[in-house]
């Protein structure tokens, strides 16, 4: 089974489901949530949260770690190896993309 995980930058959910994953040693590939494919499985089925996994003949949209542990390992295919720093690339794309929202919401509120 091809798991696909269409995600944004700097996305929560996103990061935690790839975590979620890995930490079951389930193998995915990783798309822009701008694929045309991503575009099409989201109107059809109505998703309106990123990440959209595609697992399979399954699909679901934002951080569903109840719809990851019902993926059975032996179903997917074998994890591929991360890059060593990949748990310090996640946890910078989280800091930036909390960074940016606090310096939205401190521009909303010193507005008049």
């Amino acid at each position: 089974m091809q798991i696909i995980v269409y995600t944004r930058p700097n996305c929560s959910p996103c990061i935690a489901t790839k975590r979620a994953l890995q930490r079951r040693g389930l193998a995915f590939e990783e798309r822009s949530a701008d694929e045309p494919a991503a575009q099409a499985l989201a109107a059809a089925h109505g998703y309106t949260a990123a990440p959209i996994v595609q697992a399979g003949s399954r699909s679901w949209s934002g951080f569903r770690p109840d719809r990851i542990e019902g993926i059975r390992p032996a179903d997917a295919e074998p994890k591929q190896a991360q890059p060593e720093n990949f748990d310090i690339v996640a946890k910078t794309s989280l800091i930036m993309g909390l960074w940016n929202y606090t310096k939205i919401l401190i521009h909303k509120s010193t507005r008049c």
